[in-house]
């Protein structure tokens, strides 16, 4: 986290006196459409993200630099016997995204059209596996484990790098409300023969205090 914050705080230093700067948090609610390899039949996953963010001004262009704590996850339902077994991969991170955004004014308002490259970097992550009865949510048992990152076959790697387009709407007050579609690069996996990408489509409302 420390290092993520020298990261802004250089992106900030960046731009000189004459931009306009100022700094918000911002919340999300992603509906995932990640992709793994096996889950073929996957049931929607619906998590959330939360940080911090800023707003340059300069030019004809708006930055918005910011460190999130987000949660992606995806999910699965396969049936044995007479058992549904919900899979599911619930992956923690710290994102920065770099977003470049194209304001159109609208008298007091802006509409808001933006790119923002990703880097994520995964900070913890579990596999929950529960059995259900075919047709009935109770949960008859639930097996957890901790995901594993690294290099190895069975481990996951922790840094994701994908993009984000976005459209958004900001008010006269500076409360901006965007919809943003992300598309990760990486296959997370290190498995021959096996995709794991981190997909999602999201809501998300920024407020700017100073």
């Amino acid at each position: 986290m420390k290092k993520s914050l020298q990261i802004l705080l250089a992106i900030l230093l960046t731009y000189n006196a004459n931009a306009q700067v100022q700094i918000g948090v911002t919340s999300s609610v992603l509906f995932n459409t990640s992709k793994l390899t096996g889950f073929d039949k996957q049931i929607p996953q619906i998590t959330f993200s939360s940080g911090v963010i800023l707003k340059i001004n300069k030019g004809l262009f708006m930055f918005r630099p910011g460190i999130n704590y987000t949660e992606t996850s995806i999910g699965n339902i396969r049936t044995v016997s007479s058992f549904d077994i919900i899979d599911k991969v619930k992956i923690q991170n710290f994102e920065i995204p770099l977003d470049v955004t194209y304001p159109v004014k609208l008298k007091k308002n802006k509409i808001l059209f933006s790119i923002a490259p990703t880097i994520a970097l995964a900070v913890n992550g579990k596999t929950i596996s529960e059995v259900r009865s075919t047709g009935n949510f109770t949960v008859l048992s639930t097996n957890t484990q901790d995901v594993k990152f690294g290099s190895g076959t069975n481990e996951i790697k922790r840094l994701d790098f994908g993009t984000k387009f976005g459209v958004g709407y900001e008010f006269s007050d500076g409360i901006q409300i965007n919809a943003v579609i992300k598309t990760g690069f990486t296959n997370q996996s290190n498995a021959n023969n096996v995709e794991f990408k981190n997909n999602h489509f999201a809501l998300s409302a920024s407020w700017f205090f100073l």
